[in-house]
């Protein structure tokens, strides 16, 4: 009779004993960044995160596809990569050109990524030059995910634009002058990459589809010459339909920041109001132009599309 009330303890124990698979830290190399490179064969750079008294580690595999590259890896060190902490994958403009879809299906379906890796295009130079550089900014950009004034995508959502809409835009980093930045994003269809939107085409994209986009507009001239900039504090949509045509109206609330010279409330607003509707008229007529698909209209409706922005005034930099 003991013998068997221990039985339950003695499972217990070997329960606590350990778990399946289990690897030491010191055992594993925790990838924080990816990049993809290629176009033929498939470059793949992973950087992972530096030991005690270590500078920066990257690994670099090649394959015929995504899938060789990342089993190649294993050939590069003795440990295994683990893939849990990974903030972004860089995908270079090169390989986004011949599909990309295999690096998001590859990481959608591995056990150890997480689904809110942010998925980063390299624009003008390649994944591994982003993850070799001592620029901090794409992590920073990964960590913050969705924020007032920048949007980052997250892998589970392309898969969701992609079933709902056909379409995803990914955001774009570029080299500059002072080192690399992130700016613009490039959309993505069904029928493979259509082309890149700038920064200030990215705002508008987000405040078209977005209730509660933040930001900053670029410097606006009023009608006496001034240069305004605007904090965009929030903004509420209403769709409508007029002559068989979808109408999405933007009520917007700015408020001013630098101001060049004086100038009164209503001449800011009227100029900031014209300023996005005519940036409005040009990203629609851009994205029919180039066929990227329903981006604006975050919709299967083949309506024609028309917007309408409203704007309202605060005095109160930050706040109504």
């Amino acid at each position: 009779m003991k013998i068997i009330k221990l039985i339950p303890a003695f499972f217990l124990i070997i329960l606590l004993c350990g778990c399946l698979d289990y690897n030491e830290m010191n055992m594993q190399e925790i990838v924080l960044l990816a990049g993809v490179d290629g176009k033929e064969e498939v470059f793949l750079s992973v950087s992972c995160a530096p030991g005690k008294d270590e500078q920066k580690k990257i690994y670099t595999s090649s394959g015929k596809s995504f899938y060789e590259a990342v089993r190649a890896l294993s050939d590069r060190t003795d440990k295994k990569m683990y893939w849990g902490h990974a903030n972004a994958v860089v995908i270079s403009e090169e390989y986004l050109a011949r599909g990309g879809e295999t690096v998001f299906d590859t990481l959608f379906r591995a056990q150890d990524v997480y689904l809110d890796i942010v998925p980063v295009v390299a624009r003008g130079l390649s994944a591994e030059e982003v993850l070799s550089s001592e620029s901090d900014l794409l992590s920073t950009f990964a960590n913050e995910k969705n924020s007032k004034h920048r949007r980052a995508y997250e892998l589970w959502e392309i898969f969701r634009s992609r079933d709902e809409f056909r379409v995803c835009v990914l955001p774009c980093i570029e080299r500059t002058g002072d080192g690399l930045r992130l700016s613009g994003g490039a959309v993505m269809t069904d029928e493979g990459l259509r082309g890149f939107l700038s920064g200030e085409e990215m705002l508008l994209l987000n405040l078209i589809t977005e209730a509660g986009a933040g930001g900053y507009l670029p410097p606006v001239r009023t009608e006496g010459g001034a240069e305004v900039t605007f904090e965009i504090l929030g903004s509420k949509i209403k769709n409508t339909e007029k002559s068989g045509a979808l109408v999405r109206k933007i009520n917007i609330m700015l408020s001013p920041g630098e101001v060049s010279a004086t100038a009164d409330d209503e001449k800011m607003r009227l100029a900031a109001e014209h300023y996005l509707n005519e940036t409005a008229k040009k990203l629609i007529l851009l994205t029919e132009k180039e066929k990227m698909g329903n981006i604006l209209k975050k919709s299967d409706e083949e309506k024609p599309l028309s917007v309408q922005f409203s704007v309202k005034m605060s005095n109160i930099l930050g706040g109504e």
